[in-house]
């Protein structure tokens, strides 16, 4: 059945199509649930901040919505996600800003066995190594 079903598409493979990305329209040029809420989200909830009439619009537009329960539980599930996502962003790119000096590497790199002049490396070496140079660093802030 599956060789049946896979000679549909000649050529060996199945042709994957991605939707081009799309920007969402402003609030006023919204014509679906989803792109109102869309924007309301970047409005509200994103970094970048819109236009001071979009903001009101945005605002009106959501007081309208909490005046439904199951729009308002929607929205405030929404804002929680999002606020969660943002929360573990700033700590992930925190915990990355420290720099290892190449002496550090250096002489980490000699204390390796070696095979065919070539260090082992493996991937809980890796771990531990940059565990313990990222926490240094960042107790020193």
């Amino acid at each position: 059945l599956l060789d049946d079903i896979l000679r549909l598409w000649p050529n060996g493979g199945i042709q994957v199509q991605e939707p081009a990305p799309q920007v969402l329209p402003d609030l006023a040029a919204a014509l679906t649930f989803e792109e109102v809420i869309g924007r309301l989200a970047l409005n509200l909830l994103g970094k970048a901040k819109a236009a001071p009439a979009e903001m009101h619009l945005s605002r009106e537009i959501l007081a309208g919505l909490f005046e439904r329960p199951e729009q308002k539980e929607r929205w405030e599930s929404l804002a929680r996600r999002v606020r969660a996502e943002q929360d573990r962003e700033s700590q992930v790119q925190n915990a990355f800003q420290a720099q290892v000096s190449s002496e550090a590497l250096d002489s980490w790199r000699q204390g390796l066995k070696t095979f065919h002049k070539s260090p082992l490396l493996s991937v809980s070496g890796l771990k531990r190594f940059f565990r313990r140079r990222f926490r240094a660093r960042l107790e020193m802030r």
